[in-house]
């Protein structure tokens, strides 16, 4: 399983055991994740970039 796949589960699982409001996440997990995070959990992933 890809980690963006099992993204949705772990942060699920985290947000009904802790109430995370914020994440941070490597570029691999841009996308449809941090809309879904936003929306669904209230928790923004914040996606952290390698510096150039």
């Amino acid at each position: 399983m890809q980690d963006r796949d099992g993204a949705k589960s772990i942060l699920l699982d985290l947000y009904l055991r802790t109430r995370v409001r914020f994440v941070y996440a490597d570029a691999g997990f841009a996308g449809r994740l941090l809309e879904w995070a936003n929306t669904i959990l209230r928790t923004s992933v914040e996606v952290v970039r390698k510096p150039a």
